[in-house]
């Protein structure tokens, strides 16, 4: 008989552990489970909260005067196209430029070339 309790004994200590096992699981579950629950109600409290303070708050408007700003974007490009005007002038003059002293270069040539041969003449005769 006594051998019996002893193996009872046993028998109880080693499902007393894992009794105490599962019941410390549960009531970490327990507690994990409230605190979220307890987060999640708080969370929704504030946030109507806040959302409440909004509705309630007045609004702020403004309001802009496109018509300035269509004027100064106005000038900005009126300014932009006279410089490209500038430009293209500015170029245009440049190439006339070179054309001229192409032309300039070429007729030196030509009456330097002639110059030389009524020299040649006048020294035949």
């Amino acid at each position: 008989m006594s051998q019996e309790k002893v193996n009872k004994y046993k028998q109880l200590k080693i499902n007393r552990k894992n009794k105490k096992k599962r019941v410390n699981i549960k009531d970490n579950l327990w507690k994990v489970g409230l605190t979220v629950v307890a987060v999640v109600f708080v969370g929704w409290i504030l946030y109507s909260g806040v959302v409440k303070y909004y509705e309630v708050r007045p609004q702020r408007t403004a309001t802009i005067d496109w018509a300035a700003i269509q004027s100064y974007t106005g000038s900005i490009k009126t300014v932009e196209t006279e410089a490209e005007e500038k430009k293209k002038k500015e170029e245009e003059e440049a190439k006339e430029k070179e054309e001229n002293k192409e032309e300039n270069a070429e007729s030196s040539d030509s009456t330097s070339t002639e110059d030389s041969s009524n020299t040649e003449e006048k020294a035949s005769e």
